[in-house]
C-alpha cells in the first residue's frame, strides 16, 4: 500500500513542478511579447532615420546601424530563452502556446494551444455516498487512476479537486463541502486530503475482518453461474488477504459435489495453478450445465409425448401396464443421495415416496383400473342379460 501512496505524492510534486514551469512560461511570452513590440516600434523609427541625406550623416548613419544590429542581437536571444523554455515543456509532456501567436486581439495572452494530441478520456468513476453500494477503497482507486490517466483534463490541484467534489454525493458530499469553500479554516490543498478525510469517515478499520468471515461462509450453490461465484470469491480473497498457496484448495473446498468430482484430480495436482484450476472449473461447469439443460428438454419432450398418447385408443390399457422404473445399482443410489435427488424423477428437494410423479402415475393407474373394471362389469351384465333372452 505505500508504493502506490509514494508514487501518488511523487506525481503530485510533479505537478508542483509543472504549475511552476508553465506560470514562468506565460511571464516568459508576456515580457518576449512587450519587448518584441517595443523593439518593432525603435526599428519601424529607426529605418524611417536610416537613409543618410548628406556627408555629415554618415556617422549617425553608422551609428544607427549598430544599434539596429544590437536589437536584432537582444531580439533573437530572447527567442532562444522562449524556444529552450518550450522545449523542456514538451519534454515534460506539457502542452506550450503556439510560439507565433502570443497574444490575442486585445493584447492579453492567447489560450494555449495543445502541442500533442490529448490523453482518451476515461469513465467518470461511480458517484460515492455512503460506502454502501460503493466501498470508499473502490471508489478511491478509480478515482485515482482517472486523475492519473486524464492529467491533461485536470492539469492543477483545483481542476482536481473541482472534479473530485463532482464524484460525491449524500453523506461525502455533506463531509467535504464546508472544506471546499473558500473561507474555510482548513481549506484543502490536494485531492489526497480529500482522499484522508473521506477515509478517516468510511474506512471501516474491522472490514478485513468481516471480509474474512464471509470467506470461510462462502459456499457456491449448485444452480448457481461459476463466473458470478468466482467473481465474489476473488474479491473476498484479496480483501481478507487469504495466502495465493492456499486459494486453489479453498476454491475446491466450496464448490459443489457435482462440480467437485468432475474437477478432483486437478485440485490434488500442485503442478496445476490456481488459474489453470479456474479454467478446468469453468469447462466442467460449462458441460455440467448444458448436461442439466439437456435432460430438462428430454423431460419436457417426453412430457409432451406422453399427454399425446392419452388420446390413443390403446392409451388405457398402456398406460395399466405403465409403472415407475426404478432399476437403480447402488451406485447411482449413492450418487442420487449425495446431491439429495429422488430415486424416480431424479430432481432434488423431495424423496421418491413424497414424488409427485410416482403420485401422479401411481393414480392414473389406479384410475384406470377402476374404469376398466366397471368396463368389464357392464359387459358382463349384458352378456348375462342377452343369455336370459
Amino acid at each position: 500500500m505505500a508504493e502506490p501512496e509514494t508514487a501518488w505524492r511523487l506525481l503530485q510534486r510533479r505537478q508542483g513542478q509543472i504549475d511552476e514551469l508553465r506560470i514562468t512560461q506565460e511571464q516568459k511570452d508576456l515580457e518576449h511579447t512587450g519587448e518584441t513590440m517595443r523593439l518593432r516600434e525603435q526599428l519601424a523609427a529607426l529605418e524611417d532615420r536610416m537613409a543618410p541625406a548628406g556627408p555629415d550623416m554618415e556617422e549617425e548613419y553608422a551609428r544607427l546601424r549598430t544599434e539596429l544590429d544590437d536589437t536584432r542581437k537582444e531580439i533573437a536571444t530572447l527567442r532562444g530563452e522562449r524556444d529552450s523554455l518550450m522545449t523542456v515543456m514538451r519534454l515534460m509532456g506539457l502542452s506550450v502556446a503556439n510560439p507565433n501567436q502570443m497574444t490575442d486581439d486585445r493584447g492579453s495572452p492567447a489560450p494555449s494551444q495543445t502541442g500533442s494530441k490529448r490523453s482518451t478520456k476515461m469513465p467518470d468513476p461511480p458517484m460515492f455516498s455512503d460506502g454502501k453500494n460503493v466501498k470508499f477503497k473502490d471508489w478511491k482507486t478509480e478515482m485515482k487512476r482517472k486523475l492519473l490517466l486524464n492529467e491533461d483534463y485536470y492539469p492543477t490541484a483545483a481542476h482536481q479537486l473541482a472534479y473530485v467534489n463532482s464524484r460525491c454525493e449524500g453523506k461525502a458530499l455533506r463531509h467535504i463541502k464546508p472544506r471546499m469553500q473558500e473561507d474555510a479554516t482548513a481549506t484543502y490543498q490536494t485531492v489526497q486530503d480529500v482522499f484522508d478525510h473521506l477515509q478517516s469517515v468510511f474506512h471501516d478499520p474491522n472490514h478485513q475482518q468481516v471480509a474474512r468471515d464471509e470467506y470461510l461462509t462462502l459456499k457456491m450453490d449448485p444452480k448457481q453461474d461459476f463466473g458470478d461465484f468466482l467473481a465474489e470469491f476473488t474479491y473476498l480473497a484479496e480483501e481478507s488477504d487469504q495466502p495465493a498457496d492456499l486459494r486453489k484448495r479453498d476454491l475446491y473446498r466450496k464448490l459443489p459435489a457435482l462440480l467437485q468430482n468432475q474437477v478432483m484430480i486437478d485440485a490434488g495436482q500442485s503442478s496445476v495453478s490456481l488459474d489453470e484450476f479456474v479454467q478446468k472449473c469453468q469447462i466442467a461447469s460449462r458441460l455440467i450445465s448444458q448436461q442439466i439443460a439437456n435432460r430438462a428438454e428430454n423431460r419436457n419432450k417426453n412430457n409432451r409425448t406422453g399427454g399425446n398418447a392419452s388420446n390413443h385408443p390403446n392409451a388405457n390399457s398402456n398406460s395399466q401396464d405403465r409403472k415407475p422404473t426404478n432399476h437403480l445399482d447402488d451406485k447411482e443410489k449413492a450418487a442420487l443421495l449425495k446431491e439429495g435427488r429422488c430415486f424416480v424423477c431424479r430432481e432434488q428437494g423431495h424423496i421418491s415416496r413424497n414424488c409427485p410423479t410416482k403420485n401422479q402415475t401411481t393414480n392414473a393407474a389406479a384410475t384406470s383400473n377402476q374404469e376398466s373394471k366397471t368396463k368389464g362389469s357392464k359387459k358382463q351384465g349384458g352378456d348375462r342379460q342377452d343369455v336370459m333372452e
